[in-house]
């Protein structure tokens, strides 16, 4: 979702995908920055198209978030 984008909107955006995430919400991403993993709960490896690997989860899924209106 962030290719070609300068650092600070690739930020944004994944600050923004992150929040969604926090609200209880399933976030699929497909990306080639690896700067994004630290993050992430889950991650898959691919290479031409096959699963390489599969790390163990890295971080408990977030507690939602009340969303108030």
């Amino acid at each position: 979702p962030t290719g070609n984008l300068d650092d600070q909107t690739a930020k944004g955006i994944f600050d923004l995908l992150k929040s969604i995430h926090e609200l209880g919400t399933t976030v699929i991403m497909a990306t080639h920055n690896s700067n994004f993993l630290d993050d992430s709960t889950h991650h898959l490896h691919l290479e031409k198209g096959k699963i390489t690997s599969t790390p163990a989860k890295t971080n408990p899924r977030p507690k939602k978030k009340k969303v108030t209106k």
